[in-house]
């Protein structure tokens, strides 16, 4: 891949999606950078040489957002989301928000409406990946010699970036 085609992306949580998603773009060339909880996912990620020194007013092309959006009493908490959306707001500079998390459409137009800044793309794709094999499922999405996904695995809600 050539320097200008390269982008610097953010993964935002290192799970079973954020993983899949950071090894696959790093693998298509792309500049990877991730955020996540101090826990188990942290050391795995570390493990990979991801976890990048905080740069206040970085810029990323897209940021790649993964992190539970759980039930509770028959709820969706999207309290997790919600406080990466703020944080990502006051310390990066990022042209695309690529939701992975799931999410209920009536919130993602909430949270849109709250978080989106101008001239940002804003954008819900949640993810199903292969239970038994999560990496091998977001690898299988991809034309490697596009390095893009195939136009076949279109996203299920697209934002407009214009409000």
């Amino acid at each position: 891949m050539q320097g200008s085609d390269r982008m610097n992306i953010l993964c935002v949580g290192f799970g079973y999606v954020g993983k899949a998603y950071a090894l696959l773009l790093r693998e298509l060339g792309h500049n990877i950078d991730v955020l996540t909880a101090p826990d188990k996912t942290s050391t795995e990620a570390t493990k990979y040489g991801y976890l990048h020194p905080y740069i206040k007013d970085k810029k990323y092309d897209a940021c790649i957002i993964a992190v539970p959006t759980p039930t509770k009493d028959e709820k969706q908490d999207l309290s997790i989301l919600c406080d990466v959306l703020y944080r990502l707001n006051q310390n990066y500079r990022i042209k695309n928000i690529i939701i992975k998390s799931t999410v209920l459409p009536t919130d993602i137009l909430k949270l849109k409406k709250k978080y989106k800044k101008k001239n940002q793309g804003f954008y819900l794709y949640p993810e199903f990946l292969e239970a038994h094999n999560p990496i091998g499922g977001v690898f299988n999405q991809t034309d490697r010699k596009s390095t893009r996904l195939n136009s076949s695995h279109i996203p299920l809600s697209r934002m407009p970036s214009s409000a």
